[in-house]
């Protein structure tokens, strides 16, 4: 059988240690993560000074990070899809003006009565977004 170079190599880190990378890398203080892998925080510390086990920590929260950054944008597909939703199916004018306006604001325009923004931003015409949430013209005034 030969050796398959593609595949990374075998740690040298213990099982304990491979079992408290997710824990430290996920915030988990040194305490806590020593409880859990049942070795003394002092073993923590020692394992801290690992090159190697350092090098696997790092790896770890990169990977916690780039997990979170995709819940995150999952998160705000899911929050800029509720602000439309309020902003079109709202029953008050009045939520679906702050749902337009807030997802307006966050996209850097501004909502102004005549349509241009303040330093230098550009704006949104209140009367042109009142008439497209679909407003009637006596809530316009």
């Amino acid at each position: 059988m030969g050796l398959n170079m593609s595949q990374e190599p075998i740690s040298k880190l213990t099982p304990k240690q491979l079992r408290a990378l997710p824990l430290l890398a996920s915030g988990m203080v040194a305490k806590e993560v020593a409880l859990t892998v049942n070795v003394s925080q002092v073993q923590i510390s020692n394992w801290k000074k690992n090159e190697e086990f350092m090098e696997e920590l790092g790896r770890a929260r990169k990977e916690v990070v780039r997990e979170t950054e995709t819940r995150l944008v999952g998160l705000a597909i899911e929050a800029v899809s509720a602000l439309g939703d309020l902003m079109k199916n709202a029953r008050s004018e009045s939520s679906k003006l702050r749902a337009a306006i807030y997802l307006i604001e966050r996209v850097g325009f501004q909502v102004s009565l005549d349509g241009y923004g303040k330093g230098g931003k550009k704006g949104i015409d209140m009367d042109l977004l009142l008439t497209a949430l679909g407003a009637k013209e006596e809530e316009r005034k």
